[in-house]
């Protein structure tokens, strides 16, 4: 239903441009052949958010009775400032980038590339610091009583204060991305992300045994 919708909106937008919904069979065009070369190279980035969460869940199924639920549970606090800030800002700042990119507009582009990451950084660091100071009262709060008893406020709040260290780092990959997006390159993007997902698993291997 969401899915739906979302493409109900999207497909209603276009009726503000030239763009026409239709078939085709222009394969051949070189707008084409650039999509098609811009798109691989994204396709291969897509699963390193599920295979993230996927590593975290198979450490966390082995921590105790409870750990997968407190990972769950802290990872939709750490989510929800990424989305709002990071992933909203850099959606919207994307047709500015690409059109400065288009015209040639260097000075333009950074200018705005650098007040989205500047706005970005500030608003992540006050959620994060917010989010790591509240931990404890809001996990309590929202999620406390019944089964889930002071034992597992205790450990989702230490999840979620740690997940908030990383939510400025992870806002600020979406306006990167997006900047790289209007230069038309995606390889860089998915080199990074494979990357992160490499030091993802050697720093929670080498904490993992001390910190839990």
């Amino acid at each position: 239903g969401g899915a739906v919708a979302h493409l109900a909106i999207r497909a209603v937008g276009t009726t503000r441009t030239s763009f026409r919904i239709g078939f085709g069979s222009a394969f051949g065009t070189p707008a084409f052949r650039e999509f098609f070369r811009l798109m691989l190279p994204r396709m291969a980035s897509v699963p390193i958010d599920p295979l993230t969460v996927t590593y975290f869940t198979a450490v966390a199924a082995g921590l105790g009775v409870g750990s997968v639920s407190s990972l769950s549970f802290a990872l939709d606090y750490q989510v929800l400032p990424v989305s709002l800030i990071g992933a909203s800002f850099s959606l919207a700042i994307f047709p500015v980038l690409s059109a400065a990119f288009a015209d040639g507009d260097g000075a333009g582009f950074r200018a705005e590339l650098g007040r989205n990451l500047i706005t970005i950084a500030l608003l992540t660091a006050v959620a994060a610091i917010g989010l790591f100071v509240l931990a404890t009262p809001l996990v309590d709060r929202l999620l406390g009583g019944g089964q889930f008893d002071a034992e597992d406020v205790s450990r989702t709040a230490a999840v979620v204060a740690a997940f908030a260290f990383s939510i400025p780092f992870d806002a600020l990959a979406y306006p990167l991305s997006r900047g790289l997006y209007a230069t038309h390159d995606t390889l860089r993007q998915v080199v990074a992300s494979f990357a992160g997902l490499a030091v993802v698993v050697a720093v929670t291997q080498a904490f993992v045994g001390s910190a839990g």
